[in-house]
């Protein structure tokens, strides 16, 4: 919240101009063409000259044409980083793809190659089982010894099959997790992508306003300036209770550009900016 105090006795105003942020609009002076001298006539003996007027006017158009090449300036800088950003998150999605697909041709080989040992394994069970068949038809300790040895020989290859099986299981997990993890990776890429898109239209995003006091009014110590005739108002910045009390509300975060000007009767007239409540800007009329 920004407003404007007065700290002298007795202070009057002729001209305030108040501006945030981007643009700027130009207040005239009541000119008499009846009076000579390159001057012109105000309330209470002020008198203002034409080059002074004019003088003032130019100031303020120069700020206004500096304002507009550093918004102009920012505008490309942001331009430059949504590109760079981009370009490496896109260069960092192409990097998951190619990941994922290396990751997947080796699950593929991998099940292949498993199957096959397999495969190769129940083909010797079965055999074994042929033999076993045959040696049991045999009488002799010879072929009950024979035959022991091959029932060890299939409990091994069980065994080895049991194996190969549990190790299969616990590979596909871990493909299976690593699988999720990509899919993970890619979805915070997304999001992330999506909240410096956010943010840099935030930054883009122009707020100004344009407001003027009364002329001719006299303001107490400690009392505050308010501003009745609005100009101009652009984006997103509240007016709410602004005309009445003085005081402006800045909804949207950002660097705010404040252009003030007074011209009082008082010698050394003093006036202050606020923000939150805690004294800003300090000007002594000269």
């Amino acid at each position: 919240m920004i407003y404007l105090g007065v700290k002298s006795d007795k202070c009057y105003r002729k001209v305030l101009f108040l501006q945030l942020l981007a643009f700027s609009a130009v207040e005239g002076f009541i000119l008499e063409s009846n009076n000579n001298g390159g001057t012109v006539a105000v309330a209470n003996g002020l008198c203002v000259t034409l080059a002074e007027f004019q003088s003032t006017i130019k100031q303020l158009h120069q700020e206004n044409d500096e304002l507009r090449h550093k918004m102009e300036y920012n505008r490309i800088e942001s331009d430059k980083t949504l590109a760079l950003l981009t370009s490496q998150l896109q260069i960092k999605f192409k990097e998951l793809e190619n990941n994922l697909t290396v990751f997947s041709n080796l699950k593929e080989n991998y099940n292949i190659s498993l199957e096959n040992e397999l495969s190769q394994t129940k083909s010797q069970i079965v055999l074994l089982d042929q033999k076993v068949d045959i040696l049991e038809n045999l009488k002799t300790v010879q072929q009950l010894q024979e035959l022991n040895s091959l029932k060890q020989k299939i409990q091994s290859v069980e065994i080895q099959t049991h194996s190969l099986a549990v190790n299969e299981q616990a590979r596909g997990q871990d493909f299976l997790a690593l699988y999720n993890q990509t899919v993970d990776l890619k979805v915070r890429g997304n999001n992330r992508f999506f909240q410096l898109e956010q943010n840099i239209s935030d930054i883009r995003e122009t707020v100004a306003v344009t407001a003027c006091a009364q002329n001719y009014l006299k303001y107490d110590t400690g009392s505050i300036i308010k501003f009745p005739s609005i100009t101009t108002h652009i984006g997103k910045g509240t007016l709410d209770g602004f005309q009445s009390s003085g005081k402006f509300r800045c909804t949207t975060e950002g660097l705010y550009h404040l252009t003030v000007s007074i011209l009082s009767l008082t010698v050394e007239g003093r006036f202050n900016i606020y923000h939150n409540e805690i004294l800003f800007i300090i000007r002594t009329s000269q």
